[in-house]
């Protein structure tokens, strides 16, 4: 495959098992680690699973 081929394929993303809704591009950190690259109008952000996880817990321990 070409480079021009690369940059006109749309990137897979992960999307919701419900719903369908799109969270972001998986990828690989250049460290090796699995991570998802989320856009937002027109920003995008690298978050490795580690962290996404890490977010959620500290979330769920406010709660309480």
């Amino acid at each position: 495959m070409t480079e021009r081929q690369q940059q006109n394929q749309r990137p897979k993303l992960v999307y919701t098992p419900g719903s369908h809704i799109p969270l972001g591009e998986p990828i690989k950190t250049e460290s090796g680690h699995q991570a998802l690259k989320v856009q937002y109008k027109g920003r995008s952000e690298v978050i490795t699973l580690e962290s996404l996880c890490a977010l959620v817990f500290q979330a769920n321990e406010q709660k309480k």
